[in-house]
C-alpha cells in the first residue's frame, strides 16, 4: 500500500494493484462518521441532561437534529414515543382484573414517553363528569397531565367542546348530525 494524503484530517492508503483507496480513520472518529467520538459523547449528555430537545440541542453542537436522533436511539436514550389511545386509558381504569393490568403496564412502562392531545381530553373526559365519577376523572386526568408530550389544539375550541360534551352527556360514539333516512 502506497500512504497517499487526501487531506489532513483523512489520509488514505492505495493498493498498487487494484488501484483500491482506504481511509485512515483515527481511533477517535467513528467510522464512516465525521463527527469524532467526543463530539458524539457531548452532546448526548448534553440532550440527555437538557430540556431542550433535539432541534435547539443540535443546534447548539451544530449537527443535523436527526443525526442526534440517531445516535440517541443508538444509545439507547430514546424512549418510545407512545399516543395514548382513549381505549386504554378506559381499559386501565374500567376493565376486568387482566385488561387494566396490561393497560397500566402500558402507561407505567418507563420505556415509554406517553402522548395525549386535548382530543384525548373530549373522549375520556365528558362522560365521567357528567356522571359525576370523580374517581375516574381524577384517573384520567392524572395520565394526561403526566404525559411527556401534550399535542395542543386549539384551546378555545376544546374547552367548548369539554364544556357542550360533559353538560349534554356527549361522547366519541354519538353522531352530531341528522340521522339517516
Amino acid at each position: 500500500m502506497v500512504a497517499t494524503t487526501r487531506t489532513a484530517l483523512h489520509p488514505t492508503l492505495k493498493c498498487p494493484r487494484c488501484k483500491r483507496t482506504e481511509a485512515l480513520v483515527p481511533h477517535f472518529m467513528p467510522r464512516h462518521s465525521p463527527y469524532p467520538w467526543i463530539l458524539r459523547q457531548e452532546a448526548l449528555f448534553a440532550y440527555a441532561e437538557g430540556d431542550k430537545g433535539y432541534r435547539p440541542t443540535a443546534a447548539a453542537w451544530e449537527v443535523n437534529w436527526q443525526t442526534l436522533w440517531r445516535w440517541a436511539r443508538e444509545a439507547g436514550q430514546v424512549p418510545v414515543r407512545t399516543y395514548i389511545d382513549a381505549s386504554v386509558l378506559i381499559a386501565a381504569f374500567q376493565g376486568d382484573e387482566l385488561t387494566s393490568r396490561r393497560a397500566m403496564e402500558i402507561l407505567d412502562d418507563p420505556e415509554r414517553e406517553l402522548v395525549v392531545s386535548d382530543y384525548l381530553r373530549l373522549e375520556v373526559l365528558p362522560k365521567p363528569i357528567f356522571l359525576n365519577r370523580l374517581e375516574e376523572v381524577e384517573f384520567m386526568q392524572e395520565v394526561l397531565d403526566c404525559a411527556a408530550e401534550d399535542v395542543p389544539s386549539s384551546p378555545h375550541l376544546t374547552a367548548r367542546a369539554l364544556g357542550l360534551a360533559a353538560k349534554y352527556n356527549i361522547h366519541h360514539e354519538e353522531r352530531l348530525s341528522s340521522p339517516r333516512a
